[in-house]
């Protein structure tokens, strides 16, 4: 796994500033509420190993869907 380095308050902020949005809500308002997961249920003091199991469950569980049409290479 990749290390993770947040944004600052300031930054987000800023996002937000730069694509007209008040709130980070605001970003993410056309995904519909059932598919949202408001907390995830991962019981404390488990070993990285353990969560990253279920963090991989869930993950599974995504479907993805192609946006764009075949292309030919050139």
């Amino acid at each position: 796994m990749a290390n993770y380095l947040g944004t600052t308050p300031q930054e987000q902020k800023e996002m937000l500033h730069q694509m007209n949005l008040q709130t980070v809500d605001e970003l993410f308002q056309e995904i519909p509420t059932s598919v949202k997961i408001d907390k995830l249920a991962l019981p404390s003091g488990e070993s990285e190993l353990k969560v990253k199991k279920k963090m991989l469950e869930l993950a599974n569980k995504n479907k993805v869907y192609s946006t764009i049409s075949r292309c030919r290479s050139v």
